[in-house]
């Protein structure tokens, strides 16, 4: 997949027409994939490329227009590799601005879409918005494609038990634990990706070291202890030019099972903000200054105070045997079995 953060480097093919779908596609759930996969469908047909218009962060992180701005569920690089995994030829990966989020909707379609990028059709979900103070949506759209000449297709949206798939639901799951549901939206478990970064040490000291995750910019689950899985990740890219540039992060290695404490680790002097570190069963190595997914399972129990460090090194190694009999249930480990029921559209294999 190839990556342009600026469209002045573009220069289309008219041998290859731009399918192109339109959102922020946090998290990249299963309505969001829905638009991905017609979208390919019809490139491939008419031997197009598969092109996607997304922004680095959330807009509302810019425009700060609700108070507390949303959380993500995917991280820049995270959002990447999924649209990668879902066979994007092209990502127009762009910074959201105050400016740009000046330019009006029909100015968006004009210059943007048409002179710029000469798009071929355009595929949205129904409740997508765009241009200044959110004017523009698939009613707009639909007009424009009649008015300018190229294809427009709304995409409906996915209900599962009469509730409709959207990344404010599923950030209302993750915080409330819901972490079933969450999957169930997403497609896959919800798992963040994050770089490794120093810790107090206190879980190597009682036997059982651990990988602390930064992850302020992440929704998160509620404080407590979960059964968890990671993997180390490559984040890397190639200079860009006329070609764009070419994405190649991707997993570095395979999924290793732990246990994940998540909060202000009361037993020692308890920390200004909650934590998030891992201790990976049967992992030996450094860790610090990688980049790591972890994906969440559910929530064993809540954090809790001991009175000694003995007494929580005995629970921790009650959590690590909970942990085994958690993924011991099957043969396969929760990420296989999702790749095979979702037929492979993300590689979640060891």
């Amino acid at each position: 997949m190839r990556i342009y953060t600026t469209l002045e480097t573009f220069r289309p093919d008219f041998s290859s027409p731009l399918f192109l779908a339109l959102g922020n596609f946090d998290g990249l759930h299963i309505g969001h994939q829905n638009i991905l996969r017609r979208a390919l469908q019809e490139a491939a047909l008419s031997k197009g490329r598969l092109a996607v218009l997304t922004f680095q962060r959330h807009p509302q992180q810019i425009l700060q227009t609700q108070k507390p701005v949303p959380r993500l569920l995917t991280s820049p690089f995270h959002k990447l590799w999924l649209l990668k995994e879902s066979k994007a030829d092209i990502c127009f990966f762009l910074p959201f601005t105050t400016e740009f989020s000046r330019l009006e909707p029909e100015a968006f379609i004009e210059k943007i879409l048409i002179q710029r990028l000469k798009i071929h059709k355009v595929y949205m979900g129904y409740s997508a918005r765009f241009g200044h103070h959110r004017k523009g949506d698939v009613n707009l759209m639909r007009e424009a494609s009649k008015r300018f000449g190229f294809g427009f297709e709304e995409i409906p949206p996915v209900k599962i038990q009469n509730e409709f798939v959207s990344s404010s639901k599923i950030r209302e799951f993750v915080s409330a634990g819901r972490l079933e549901e969450a999957r169930s939206f997403l497609g896959r478990p919800y798992s963040i990706l994050g770089k490794v970064i120093k810790g107090g040490g206190q879980g190597a000291r009682l036997g059982y070291p651990t990988a602390n995750l930064e992850a302020v910019e992440y929704v998160l689950p509620p404080q407590g202890v979960y059964p968890a899985e990671a993997r180390l990740f490559s984040l890397s890219a190639g200079p860009q030019n006329e070609a764009g540039e070419i994405f190649r992060g991707g997993p570095a290695g395979s999924w290793y099972r732990g246990v994940l404490n998540y909060g202000f680790r009361p037993t020692f002097k308890a920390a200004a903000e909650p934590q998030l570190e891992i201790h990976l069963l049967d992992f030996h190595g450094d860790l610090y200054g990688k980049d790591l997914e972890v994906s969440f399972h559910p929530r064993f129990r809540e954090e809790k105070r001991f009175e000694t460090a003995e007494g929580l090194k005995a629970q921790i190694a009650e959590d690590i045997a909970a942990a085994k009999r958690y993924f011991s249930i099957s043969q396969v480990s929760p990420l296989q079995k999702t790749a095979k029921e979702s037929g492979g559209a993300f590689l979640f294999l060891k």
